[in-house]
């Protein structure tokens, strides 16, 4: 609503029509490009591709509106490409939104790298791409081109740290719902929780009560 109603009226109306575009730049970013990927995040074997496809649609949205382009970019580069990396990009191999061509691409990959049981088994190996120390942070990739080309070395944490076998990969991807192993990843992957509401609430009940408390005080 533009009001007129107070000392200075041109500048009022003025002042209220940039805020409306902004209102305007930010419902139209919310709809195009955040609010599908958010309606997506609890789901785990969608990260991968909810991510990536989150920061095509921002390149994209730079012809529409380059700053919010770009301060979404940066911030998206800042949190949002963990689930790019080598240990999580597995999560791909049992999401319903990534087609079998591009599961075949992934597991002939991760064939191609070496991995199999006895890889999974074997204590010797260590993830290579880590921050400072072996058990520091992942480091975050660059963008990919599509998901499953961040399958690297250390993709294999993924199967050892769930204790998972990964010799559904030698099958066709058509065959993978018959083999037992598929099953038991597949039900693994889809009970993992990828966003962190939990910790929020939690963060949110300390809040509440420390204030509660400073008030009794």
């Amino acid at each position: 609503v533009v009001s007129t109603q107070s000392t200075g009226a041109g500048v009022t109306v003025c002042a209220n029509r940039v805020q409306l575009e902004k209102l305007k730049s930010f419902v139209q970013f919310c709809m195009h490009v955040y609010v599908p990927r958010w309606l997506q995040c609890p789901v785990a074997t969608a990260a991968p591709k909810n991510d990536l496809e989150l920061i095509n649609a921002m390149i994209e949205y730079e012809s529409i509106h380059p700053v919010i382009s770009k301060a979404g970019l940066k911030a998206v580069f800042k949190k949002h490409t963990c689930y790019l990396t080598d240990e999580l990009t597995p999560l791909a191999f049992f999401s319903s939104r990534d087609s079998s061509e591009e599961k075949q691409k992934m597991a002939d990959r991760m064939i191609e790298l070496g991995f199999n049981r006895q890889t999974c088994q074997n204590r010797d190996v260590r993830v290579e791409k880590r921050i400072s120390t072996k058990f520091g942070k992942p480091i975050m990739p660059a963008v990919p081109i599509e998901v499953g080309t961040e399958l690297g070395i250390d993709s294999i944490m993924f199967f050892r740290i769930m204790g998972l076998n990964p010799s559904f990969l030698l099958l066709p991807v058509e065959k993978w719902e018959e083999s037992p192993y598929y099953k038991e990843a597949k039900k693994a992957a889809n009970n993992l929780v990828v966003v962190n509401d939990t910790a929020e609430r939690g963060v949110k009940l300390c809040q509440d009560f420390l204030g509660a408390s400073i008030d009794e005080v």
